[in-house]
């Protein structure tokens, strides 16, 4: 398969749908549960310029149609996967749901996957067909994001780390993060697990409605796989937990540092870099994506801004 592009909303929102069609000729999309609920977030916009967001949902929905896309798994599965044995691939493929393995009356194997169920919402949002819940989902996400207010998270942090210097420079940010991640004191390694685990999986199983006898079961498991492995790093353990941790880090210290802002729509723009793994390029115009981004890239990724992109693909299509 060729290069996948990860496009956050804005990226989405900024290009025809004609560069798209471009787009889709060099790249495939990775579509994020991020991206999904973020659109679906629209639903229940106000109007602007006269554009009902409904319409604006289904322009939407009709780009990502166009290309050759996967739907990657959500980041929480990932992380409860990765910390419980299973290998999380980061080389810049999607993780897509398992296809199921079919042989032919002539014995020729091959492997099956479904259209995901995303796609028909899709089909159903390019058409102008919302249900009463996907309405009612909207209008719960519009409000809680009102409500957050992350000046206080931000008070909060500074208090917590109070005796960890505040960095100048995002570089400095970076280099501190690499050192503290990798630190090898089982010690540290052990509460870098349990900070992930607190993160990704407690909230996540909130949502989820799962016992709390399933989380210890689970974090009893988890445990024991790292001390019969001989305490190794978390890096060595689950290297796509240890990334998510970093992520966080790089939130928490960039706030306390005073080199992110507690800008309310980053707690959600942040999940955009949970997937950035999995592609090989990004591409956003979003201001803490532009600063956070580059951070937490391989060597072998790319992140351009959604305006480049815009003017590249645009000169592609005229020649």
């Amino acid at each position: 398969m060729g290069p996948t592009i990860l496009l956050d909303k804005s990226a989405l929102e900024c290009l025809s749908i004609e560069e798209i069609s471009v787009l889709s000729k060099y790249y495939y999309l990775l579509v994020t549960p991020t991206l999904i609920f973020e659109i679906m977030g629209d639903i229940s916009k106000p109007p602007q310029k006269g554009i009902l967001s409904k319409d604006k949902v289904s322009q939407l929905s009709q780009k990502i149609l166009s290309t050759d896309g996967f739907m990657n798994i959500n980041y929480q599965s990932l992380c409860l996967a990765n910390l419980l044995g299973y290998d999380v691939p980061m080389t810049g493929k999607p993780v897509v749901e398992p296809g199921v393995s079919l042989k032919t009356s002539t014995g020729q194997k091959f492997i099956f996957f479904d259209e995901p169920l995303v796609r028909k919402v899709l089909q159903d949002w390019s058409n102008g067909n919302f249900t009463e819940a996907e309405e009612n989902t909207s209008k719960r996400w519009r409000e809680a994001l009102k409500k957050l207010n992350l000046e206080p998270f931000q008070g909060e942090v500074s208090k917590s780390f109070e005796k960890v210097p505040k960095m100048k420079t995002l570089s400095e940010l970076k280099a501190f993060l690499d050192e503290k991640i990798s630190n090898p004191d089982p010690g540290i390694q052990w509460e870098n697990i349990a900070n992930v685990f607190h993160a990704f999986i407690e909230s996540w199983a909130f949502t989820m409605n799962l016992q709390d006898q399933a989380l210890k079961d689970i974090n009893t498991l988890i445990y024991n796989r790292w001390h019969k492995d001989q305490l190794p790093t978390l890096a060595v353990f689950a290297s796509y937990a240890n990334y998510l941790l970093k992520v966080s880090y790089l939130f928490s210290f960039g706030l306390h540092s005073r080199l992110l802002t507690p800008k309310r729509s980053n707690a959600f723009d942040i999940e955009y870099l949970y997937y950035l793994p999995f592609c090989m390029v990004f591409s956003s115009g979003d201001n803490f994506h532009v600063e956070a981004a580059p951070l937490l890239l391989r060597r072998d990724q790319q992140f351009i801004h959604r305006d480049e992109l815009k003017k590249d693909l645009k000169g592609l299509k005229e020649d």
